[in-house]
């Protein structure tokens, strides 16, 4: 996705036809603002969903114990 992007981009960077190279990189630096801005407010959005209204998954205790540089881990069922 990213590579097709890159080429339309580059395309449109050729035919831009009269537009200054001033104006055209102004508009493709707002058109990448937007689209990290999207992006973080669906990640933001997803993130919320899942912490707070997606059906949550049954607790586990969980007992880890460091041994040796490792991570031993215990899983017993709460009552």
């Amino acid at each position: 996705v990213f590579a097709a992007i890159v080429a339309y981009g580059l395309h449109r960077l050729k035919s831009r036809g009269n537009t200054k190279m001033s104006v055209y990189l102004i508009h493709m630096r707002v058109a990448a603002q937007g689209f990290v801005m999207g992006a973080m407010t669906l990640g933001v959005g997803y993130s919320t969903y899942r912490e707070f209204w997606a059906k949550p998954k049954p607790w586990n205790r969980r007992c880890c114990l460091g041994l040796l540089g490792g991570l031993v881990c215990l899983v017993t069922k709460l009552p």
